[in-house]
């Protein structure tokens, strides 16, 4: 008999992504929702948010780049890497999270 593990998703808004291939400049906005377990403040939410788009998985090109393309209605065609894509992110309000757009 298998059981079945339910863990709290706290945050189910989707979040603002404006991303921009640099060698172009071209810029498209999605949005996206992260899923988490139990973050318990918004400083906490927000932490991981920055962390996934600046050292994790949301920092590599193929990532960013899958992000830029079907947004755009396009196949993922990206490898990896750290150069190709900028991204600003902000909250369900407009509130600014993280940007590496300079």
């Amino acid at each position: 008999m298998s059981k079945t593990i339910v863990r709290p998703v706290i945050h189910q808004k989707p979040f603002k992504i404006k991303i921009r291939e640099n060698a172009t400049g071209e810029t498209v906005e999605t949005e996206y929702i992260h899923y988490w377990e139990s973050p318990e403040t918004t400083e906490e939410r927000n932490y991981y948010i920055r962390f996934w788009w600046e050292e994790g998985n949301g920092a590599c090109d193929c990532n960013r780049g899958g992000f830029f393309h079907r947004a755009r209605g396009e196949e993922d065609k990206e490898t990896c890497g750290e150069v190709k894509y900028s991204v600003d992110i902000s909250d369900e309000q407009g509130e600014p999270i993280y940007s590496d757009m300079d």
